[in-house]
């Protein structure tokens, strides 16, 4: 509960002052059961005009304000203006019901700035581009499963080659089997968020409560709030994940990756960007997203076009993305392909250690394997149109030339 002399300060204010008031303001848009247990003492004590906080909390749940889209040199004259109108209104209030009316533009204004302010000032981040999400770190445990961290506190393992993670408004279903599993962010005003990671050799489809689909390759890890925010849909991804956004036209989805941004509001696309890699790309199956690369100018890709971003070069290039999207369904393509990319690929899509000779890595190959079928046969496979030589020594796949 708050203090006694914070609790008496609000027994004078007015609309105006509420609606400058930061712990108000954030009382309305982030409501707690302690601030809503508070403001219902201070409305049946009297503390507080009843009247008053209605028409204060009433405009400050209807006006949407992006924060970030106003730029700081905008904050002096906004100030200004607000200041002029609310003296204006406070001559002409000789009646609640003529004051309604002629004060919404400037309350309006002084929400605008006042919202921005507090965004701007406070400790805790705002917008799509400051939730730190991607300063999320993976729990230090060491394991071949299947990994399901909540809030940073609960970890299971999930056992099998593969793992479907259902999010839905009560909890969370786990291999199409109802759990107990509560999916909740805690009434304290800090986001908090969940891991999958998916280990080398494993797979993994992860649906959210709003309808977006994510299919997670071998070696990957994804960082997601527990619950999205209602202006953003952020995630943020260590790996190669396949997409289909539910499309929100009101609240964007944003993959964040160690290299790039990628923004889109209902598409299906495929991101693979293991932090260790030198090649990052982004290819689009369908709808459009925009792609912030750093510093570098924003891309927008269409369909069947892929943004590549090697050694901090970036290209966009027309592509066939069934390449790039059949590993979903247990089959890879690719067509002149160099050899050291593909038994990359293999090597963590199977969770085995393939090793090979520089001459081997710069051959290109043109093909289409079943992913399904032993990791052996697999690389027999490529030996019918490589010059190359599969041995294996009871732990790992060594490959020379012919």
């Amino acid at each position: 509960m708050m203090e006694e002399d914070v609790y008496k300060k609000y027994s004078s204010h007015t609309i105006e002052e509420l609606l400058q008031d930061n712990r108000f303001i954030t009382s309305v848009t982030f409501p707690t059961e302690e601030s809503d247990a508070y403001w219902s003492k201070a409305l049946e004590d009297g503390t507080i005009d009843r009247p008053d906080y209605e028409l204060a909390g009433h405009f400050i749940r209807s006006v949407q304000v992006r924060p970030e889209r106003i730029r700081r040199s905008e904050i002096d004259n906004l100030w200004e203006n607000i200041e002029i109108a609310n003296k204006e209104n406070l001559r002409r209030r000789k009646n609640r019901f003529r004051f309604y009316f002629s004060t919404i533009s400037a309350i309006a204004v002084s929400f605008v700035f006042l919202y921005l302010l507090n965004a701007l000032t406070q400790h805790e981040p705002a917008g799509p581009h400051a939730s730190g999400i991607e300063n999320i770190k993976a729990p230090n445990v060491r394991t071949t499963d299947i990994q399901l961290v909540l809030a940073g506190e609960e970890t299971l393992s999930l056992a099998g080659e593969e793992a479907r993670i259902v999010y839905h408004e009560e909890g969370i279903d786990i291999n199409n089997r109802e759990t107990d599993l509560k999916n909740r962010q805690p009434h304290t005003g800090r986001a908090v968020f969940n891991q999958l990671i998916v280990p080398p050799g494993k797979r993994s489809m992860l649906t959210f409560a709003e309808g977006t689909r994510l299919w997670v390759n071998a070696g990957t890890r994804v960082v997601y709030p527990a619950a999205f925010d209602r202006r953003q849909r952020e995630i943020y991804v260590d790996g190669e994940v396949y997409l289909e956004v539910s499309p929100t036209a009101a609240c964007p989805f944003v993959v964040k990756t160690d290299r790039l941004n990628v923004e889109v509001l209902g598409t299906s696309f495929n991101v693979m960007a293991y932090r260790n890699d030198t090649v990052h790309n982004i290819v689009l199956v369908s709808g459009a997203v925009k792609i912030q690369p750093g510093t570098e100018q924003e891309v927008t890709l269409s369909p069947n076009e892929m943004y590549l971003y090697a050694n901090g070069t970036p290209e966009v290039r027309s592509v066939d993305v069934e390449n790039y999207i059949t590993w979903r369904s247990g089959a890879y393509r690719y067509e002149s392909e160099s050899l050291d990319v593909i038994l990359k690929r293999l090597s963590r899509y199977y969770g085995r250690e393939i090793t090979y000779s520089p001459q081997v890595a710069s051959l290109r190959c043109s093909g289409k394997l079943h992913l399904k079928d032993d990791l052996r046969l697999v690389l027999n496979s490529i030996s019918h149109t490589a010059p190359i030589i599969c041995h294996y020594d009871g732990e790992r796949y060594m490959i020379t030339n012919k």
